[in-house]
């Protein structure tokens, strides 16, 4: 599918793990993935995230809020089957099902001005885990922000339009849940020729020395070959 998308992103960008998301962006770089989507986790920040944030907004590069902190505040909400993905898969990162629903439009106008800080406006948001509590987009709308992330979709929020992506990655985690995201990423694969999108994603944690990312990486140079990058304003 000559026509097709492929959206790049690299997730968990912050202060703590500045060393390995270069280590990524430079090898995105070298099979020519731009532009990328930067997830950035503003809190806390620091002079050097700021650095890396403007050099990848004057890149092109689409940055979108991940989280504030990536951490979860106090008990998950929401409803049964999301609060057991939580429980399961996000260990102490579900922070948006924590944040009480009165505050999460100030919460997430916090991650906006923390961002502005960083030298980048956003107008995209994934929630941590993918795991956003119900009512999210009147949230985001009222934030200011317009686009929100998902393992499989991407919404516009503003104009109530969704895109369906086939997710492709690596998590960084390991154990089961890395497993799982091995196989979606092989089904991905698959069936890629049939998908309009594919959001293939990277997460720093352990990239560097893992095989789980190399075959990612080598996933994406296969993409590139057979589709364009794309941020997430463009397919949405």
């Amino acid at each position: 599918m000559r026509d097709g998308r492929v959206v790049v992103s690299v997730y968990d960008v912050s202060s703590s793990t500045l060393e390995d998301s270069r280590w990524i962006i430079e090898r995105l770089d070298r099979l020519g993935a731009r532009p990328l989507v930067v997830h950035v986790i503003p809190s806390p920040p620091s002079a050097a995230l700021a650095d890396l944030v403007r050099a990848e907004r004057q890149r092109g590069s689409q940055i979108a809020l991940h989280g504030v902190t990536h951490r979860a505040e106090g008990a998950a909400r929401g409803p049964v089957l999301v609060r057991a993905r939580a429980a399961l898969f996000a260990g102490g990162g579900a922070e948006m099902l924590t944040v009480d629903p009165s505050r999460l439009a100030d919460h997430l106008r916090r991650g906006r001005a923390l961002l502005a800080e960083l030298g980048a406006d956003s107008d995209a948001f994934c929630a941590p885990g993918w795991l956003s509590p119900p009512g999210v987009a009147a949230a985001l709308r009222a934030a200011g922000l317009r686009y929100q992330v998902g393992m499989w979709t991407v919404t516009d929020v503003v104009a109530e339009r969704v895109v369906w992506t086939m997710p492709l990655g690596y998590m960084g985690v390991g154990g089961v849940h890395e497993g799982i995201v091995t196989a979606i990423s092989g089904f991905t694969l698959a069936v890629r020729r049939h998908v309009p999108v594919v959001a293939a994603f990277l997460h720093p944690q352990g990239a560097s020395s893992s095989r789980a990312a190399a075959r990612t990486l080598d996933a994406i140079r296969r993409l590139l070959t057979e589709r364009r990058p794309a941020t997430y304003a463009e397919v949405a």
